[in-house]
Formats: structure tokens, sequence, C-alpha cells
């Protein structure tokens, strides 16, 4: 069972990122291919086992003999049901450089291959291009379009499942002495899994994410500085666009009645006279300087804001009011 660490955003981030590589479907141009690694400790027998015989089941002594250890490159193609296994003397960058240019070379015919890997230190484009050389391995990374589990989040690598289906049906619980006889054996099941396309069956999609861990995920986002026809389509003026849009309700901000730019904070009432004074590059400033005009600095919202609106909109046509008042950005 897999310990699900605290959902902050970025781990909510990435999770729907690799999930939604999961939901696209099959494209033989752009394969989606999970990709992890495995340690694999290399025992030999001290004394011959026996065999199994009519009557007689093996035998073999609990004593064996260390002989280092090894490590298994493990990618799949979940939907397409192929399988790499790539045993290796250690886990170093050189050898995930080694192992990631066998699958790459696998897609010759694709636009782009969706990798999903995990956050170790040698999955990155340092290690191709420190072992094949500048060129080249950027060249092999720009085939690639890496989706990254989130940290703490390996279940939700596919290659994970790959690891135990080769576990279980390849190494079992005999031992292998040498890094020869892993090879071959790892080669004969790889020969066998792939004749039968073999494929993994993932059900845990973003929905069921959402659902799950209790988070809704906004679908349209928003930069942090909108402009006033996004503000001002915000449940007062065009409830029903507003609504359809996804525009958050905004806080109060003090505006010109006249240009209708956003003023520095004063300590004016809810409706006061002053001069709009905007200075560019001032704390929270605008893109537009103010217009000099002495009249309301209005709270915005504000009821006589709209009225000043309304009667601006009996002047000039939708598409007239569109232009200048989404010109109008970065409120104080």
């Amino acid at each position: 069972m897999w310990c699900v660490a605290e959902l902050n955003p970025e781990y909510i981030e990435k999770m729907e990122d690799v999930l939604a590589a999961y939901e696209k479907p099959y494209n033989p141009v752009e394969p989606v291919v999970c990709l992890d690694e495995k340690p694999v400790s290399l025992h030999a027998d001290i004394r011959p086992p026996t065999p199994a015989a009519p009557g007689r089941m093996a035998k073999r002594d609990n004593e064996y003999k260390r002989c280092g250890t090894a490590n298994v490159f493990c990618a799949v193609e979940p939907k397409a049901g192929r399988h790499f296994t790539l045993p290796t003397p250690n886990r170093s960058a050189p050898e995930f450089a080694k192992a990631l240019e066998t699958v790459v070379s696998r897609y010759p015919g694709t636009r782009t291959i969706h990798l999903v890997m995990d956050n170790l230190n040698i999955h990155g484009r340092k290690s191709l291009t420190d072992y094949f050389g500048q060129e080249r391995g950027e060249a092999l990374w720009n085939r690639l379009t890496v989706h990254y589990t989130p940290k703490h989040g390996s279940w939700l690598n596919q290659a994970e499942i790959e690891i135990s289906l080769f576990s279980r049906q390849c190494l079992g619980k005999r031992r292998i002495p040498t890094l020869g006889i892993l090879r071959r054996e790892s080669c004969a099941w790889n020969r066998k899994v792939n004749r039968l396309r073999i494929k993994i069956n993932w059900q845990f999609t973003r929905k069921r994410a959402r659902a799950k861990f209790g988070y809704k995920r906004n679908l349209l986002k928003r930069s942090k500085t909108y402009s006033l026809w996004e503000s001002q389509a915000t449940c007062w003026a065009m409830p029903a666009v507003a609504t359809r849009l996804g525009f958050a309700k905004p806080s109060p901000r003090w505006i010109c009645s006249t240009c209708w730019a956003s003023v520095p904070r004063r300590q004016y009432g809810s409706q006061a006279k002053g001069r709009c004074r905007k200075r560019r590059g001032a704390a929270g400033a605008s893109l537009r300087s103010g217009c000099g005009a002495t009249g309301i600095i209005m709270r915005f919202p504000s009821s006589r804001w709209h009225k000043a609106c309304r009667r601006r909109r009996g002047k000039r046509s939708l598409g007239e009011r569109a232009r200048s008042i989404g010109s109008v950005r970065g409120f104080a």
C-alpha cells in the first residue's frame, strides 16, 4: 500500500499532468512509455540443490553466497503491450543514458515519446549529454516529452506495475549468481511478454483523483493582473458572462470615473473627490497613467461606477467598449 503525501499545488499539478498523459487515446506516433529501475541482489548456492523427482520435491539449502548487486531498468508502453527489460551492472547516469537510448531507438517513426519517470537525480538531460555528447544527447532528449511524477508519488508510474510483474514472473524466489544469467533470464521473459502483448489496464483517472482526494481543479486559468473587461464581467454587470468564463469576484479597488484607470490607494471614503495623478512605476501601478482630471475617485465595484458604465455604454458599440475596457490592466 502506498502512503500518499500531502496534497499541495505542486503535487496536484504533476499528478494531473501524468494522469492526463495516461488518458490520451493510443497513438503510435506519440506513445506513452513509463520507465523505472529496480535493484537486484545476486546470490549463489553454496551447496548444489536437489532437483525434483517422482515422489520427491526439490530441496535447496538455506545458506547462500552473496555475489554483489545489479540493476534492472524496466520500461513499458502500457497501451501497446511493449516491454523493455534492461539489466545493468549499476544505476549510474551512463547506464541510464544507454538504457534510454535503447528504448528511444525502438520508436524510429514517432513525433514524440511521452516518458513518465520519477525525480531521481540521473533522470535528466545531463545524463544524456555527458555520455553521448552535447549534440547527440540533445537530439535524444528532444525526442522526449517528459512527465515527472510528484515527489513521494511513484505509485503514479505504471513502470512500478512492470517491476512487480518482472519480480514475480521472472525473478521469483530463485537465486541468480551473475549478471550474465540475469540478462539471459530477463531477455527470455521479455520475449514472452512481448509476444503475448500483455497490456496494463490503468483505471485511475483525473476524475477519480479529484473524487478520491477531494480537491477541485480550475480548468480556466487567469493571470494575476486581469483586465477591467474581465472584472466588469463579474456577477455585477454581466453575471451570465461571468459564470460562463469562471471569473471570481474581485476585491474592491480604487478607480477614476473619468479615465477608468486604477489609482493609488488613498484615505478616501466610499466616494470622494480627488485628482487622478497616477505615477508610472509606483507600487501597484497600472500600464496606463492617470488622466489628471478632477473627478470622482470611486471604490470599485460600486453602484455609481455602474451608472457611469451604463451612460458610457449608450454612446459606444459593444466592440468599442470591449477594446477600450480590455486595454486597461493591472489594478492597484
